[in-house]
């Protein structure tokens, strides 16, 4: 029986030519390879699922394959078949997350003297290079400056800011971009056309937006959502995955601005029911006022991000002025930097709440003036005023505290 492979495993990219998203890597490092003008050291940087460690595996066969095609590895070669097959010896790759200490790294400094065995270069493949301590940087720093003529070094990180200057300074950076959700989605399609099931275009569009510049989050989550029946529609992703739908979001919306809170609170318990991610269902509430803001200020469509975005004219339908004349503004409290969004994006934690009319008000009429202490209280020392409680003997203002 042939073993299942996850489908971001079976459709990791080959070559530079398969790689999405990230033309202006692919571009320099191919040209780099074709004219034989590799660098020593290479530092790959951005999200995660860019494709930071395929490419530096894809650069580690180009170097070493015998009959390169256009700066891409041909893959049929011994040497490109060695390394697909994890059996190299030439071509190591590490996880600096649990290699991380000067031992490893003087390994790696004390191999690096000798010649390769079978291929044309000794590559090593660093990931998680941050990772790395203080010692084990120190260690690396000058076989990474002089490395011998065999030696290829390429590190990948997520956390660019963790890897000190002097490492910086010694490799050629590439910084990896978010892919685009319409790259995305168009991926997403073609894997389903050569796996054989069908996907929609809505739920390749959900998917690519809650992959979140990841391809590899991406497919996972396409993983996931295959039904038996070989179709991935839109309800079967919002199943699959737990988030909520766009009508669910918008009816959400409607109950609050509307001031019905027991409308609010039935779609709320219904969610909350049928086992959706909460967490998701409020950052989607979130990402819709965003767009709604967005659509308002600019009517440019390419900027929406929410599920709703599909539907345009529902958004500029609920992007009235009179509805964000009712909307209850306060600052935000300060960004949390453990706080994850279901789906892995980070927004700016404003909070525009649509609030209910409150009694004796028309909806977007003027709030009454309450200072953030409570009611409005007369100034101290003045004409029915009183005397100030935090006020010095001789009548002059205490020291705010």
């Amino acid at each position: 029986m042939e073993q299942h492979l996850a489908l971001y495993r079976k459709w990791r990219p080959l070559t530079f030519d398969d790689v999405f998203g990230q033309d202006h890597v692919t571009a320099a490092l191919r040209s780099q390879v074709a004219s034989g003008r590799t660098s020593h050291a290479y530092l790959f940087t951005g999200t995660r699922g860019t494709g930071k460690t395929t490419c530096a595996k894809i650069l580690a066969r180009a170097v070493c394959c015998e009959h390169p095609v256009n700066g891409s590895p041909c893959n049929t070669c011994a040497a490109c078949r060695a390394i697909l097959e994890d059996a190299a010896l030439d071509v190591s790759e590490i996880d600096a997350a649990s290699n991380n200490g000067v031992d490893n790294i003087r390994d790696i400094r004390d191999e690096a003297a000798f010649s390769p065995t079978a291929l044309k270069k000794r590559v090593y493949i660093i990931d998680e290079v941050h990772m790395l301590s203080a010692g084990a940087f120190n260690a690396l720093l000058k076989t990474l400056e002089e490395p011998p003529e065999h030696v290829l070094f390429i590190l990948a990180t997520t956390e660019i800011h963790k890897v000190p200057a002097t490492i910086l300074s010694r490799c050629q950076r590439y910084d990896f971009r978010r892919i685009p959700p319409e790259i995305i989605a168009a991926r997403l399609h073609q894997i389903a056309q050569e796996e054989g099931f069908t996907l929609e275009s809505a739920a390749a569009s959900l998917l690519a937006r809650l992959g979140d510049g990841s391809m590899r989050d991406a497919i996972s989550l396409l993983d996931r959502s295959v039904s038996a029946d070989g179709r991935v529609s839109l309800d079967r992703v919002t199943e699959a995955l737990g988030v909520p739908s766009a009508d669910t979001v918008l009816q959400v919306y409607r109950a609050i601005t509307a001031g019905d809170g027991a409308r609010a609170l039935e779609v709320f318990t219904d969610c909350y029911l049928e086992g959706r991610d909460i967490v998701s269902l409020f950052d989607q509430l979130l990402s819709l006022l965003r767009d709604l803001y967005v659509l308002k200020a600019t009517g440019r469509q390419e900027y929406l991000m929410s599920a709703s975005a599909a539907d345009p004219g529902a958004l500029q339908a609920l992007a009235d002025p009179g509805i964000f004349c009712g909307m209850r503004q306060r600052p935000a409290d300060p960004p949390d930097p453990h706080r994850h969004q279901a789906h892995g994006r980070r927004d700016v934690p404003f909070e525009n709440v649509p609030a209910a009319p409150e009694p004796g008000r028309r909806p977007g009429g003027p709030r009454p003036f309450r200072s953030p202490a409570g009611p409005h209280r007369p100034p101290a020392n003045r004409p029915g005023g009183g005397s100030s409680p935090r006020s010095c003997p001789g009548g002059r203002p205490a020291p705010l505290l």
